[in-house]
């Protein structure tokens, strides 16, 4: 194995590490809702406003990280980002005011976790061809690390210390480990940056506002299922234990669905892999409709969580190889944009459904439909590969 090649997996494990840290300490943020909540008789509502602030800014704010890093290169937003998230939560370990919650994690942190994952999907097709979707796979699947690993660690800690002994570990942890992380990513190769469209050709298609359409559409049914699944598991009679399991089950499949979709899509083509992706949740949320027994309520959690999981490593190759690599992160910016954008739709629009109507079943059609408005979208725009050589529109 040569240096370079060598380098190039060294980079996908930091970046693996990158990921892991910043969205496991992001999705601990359930963890602390309910001890906030009772120490300072916040609402529920109220209290979990931060997280949506932080989804939305991240949405805004990856655009311009996705630019500086074309620019730049990775290391430097890298820093910036960890620098700004691990300060949030140090602050959050002196948080005395709901003002002060919304600035430390609806800001500092949404600042922070908007670099870490446009800057991995923007940097890692750049040292990759003929393995880009194994690389992003296994970089990806931090992520998935990270939610099984901190909740039940900051649980843990909160626990046993409290909660604001639970965030200042989890600002070091960030910060020493995102910081050592963040140096090992180098400038991008010259010769890997200059083929490709501008964001403004790129938005200048149809093709663009499509992807960006399929996006928004893939992830409001995910948040639907994520937060939802449990509260809807319980109202079947399944236990809280029980029904939790469902998030673990699917944690893990989408962990090991990102390497392994990953790879088959190196060797299969990224557009027949990504519609059966598409598909596999498209069907899960019609058969949650009817739902069933608590086996048959893990199975689709363990389908669901391979058509997530895969779904988005080949939506980012798909996008490196339209518009090619030169303004990438500029370009996944502004698609993700959408995905945030029908993320925080997704979990409020299911539980304003249930409220009015005492039942999730209009929920996950809502959701069913937009994966199949996302399958007719993508197969009208993806079925026929770009031209080599000529940007997409």
């Amino acid at each position: 194995m040569t240096e370079g090649s060598r380098y190039r997996w060294v980079l996908v494990a930091s970046l693996f590490i990158i990921l892991l840290l910043f969205w496991g300490s992001y999705y601990s943020f359930g963890v602390f809702l309910k001890p906030l909540a009772q120490e300072f008789g916040w609402s529920r509502a109220a209290t979990s406003g931060p997280f949506a602030l932080s989804l939305v800014l991240q949405g805004f704010v990856g655009i311009l990280a996705g630019a500086l890093t074309d620019r730049y290169g990775p290391r430097p937003i890298l820093l910036a980002g960890t620098v700004a998230a691990s300060l949030g939560y140090l602050l959050m370990a002196r948080l005395s005011s709901l003002t002060e919650l919304y600035l430390y994690f609806g800001v500092l942190v949404g600042l922070g976790t908007s670099a870490s994952y446009v800057v991995p999907v923007a940097t890692i097709p750049r040292y990759f061809d003929k393995q880009r979707g194994l690389a992003l796979g296994i970089a990806l699947a931090g992520i998935g690390v990270g939610q099984m690993t901190f909740p039940p660690l900051t649980s843990f800690l909160t626990q046993g210390q409290g909660w604001r002994y639970a965030f200042l570990v989890v600002g070091l942890v960030l910060g020493v480990g995102g910081i050592l992380a963040s140096l090992v990513p180098r400038p991008y190769p010259r010769e890997a940056s200059t083929r490709g469209s501008t964001p403004w050709q790129a938005m200048g298609g149809l093709r663009f506002w499509a992807l960006f359409a399929i996006w928004f559409m893939a992830a409001l049914p995910l948040q639907i299922v994520m937060v939802h699944i449990v509260p809807y598991a319980t109202d079947k009679g399944f236990g809280p234990g029980a029904a939790a399991l469902t998030l673990t089950i699917m944690g893990l499949t989408v962990t090991l669905a990102r390497v392994a979709v990953g790879g088959v899509s190196d060797r299969m083509g990224n557009r027949p892999v990504y519609f059966a992706c598409l598909g596999l949740q498209f069907l899960i949320m019609f058969w949650l409709i009817r739902g069933g027994s608590l086996g048959g309520l893990y199975l689709a959690a363990l389908v669901f969580g391979i058509g997530y999981g895969g779904a988005a490593v080949v939506f980012a190759k798909i996008v490196a190889e339209i518009y090619g690599l030169a303004s990438l992160g500029a370009i996944m910016g502004l698609l993700g944009l959408g995905w945030y954008l029908g993320a925080a739709l997704g979990a409020p629009l299911a539980g304003w459904v249930f409220d009015l109507r005492h039942s999730y079943s209009l929920a996950f059609l809502a959701g069913g439909t937009a994966l199949g408005l996302a399958l007719i979208l993508g197969y009208a725009v993806l079925h026929r590969p770009p031209v080599t050589g000529r940007p997409a529109a």
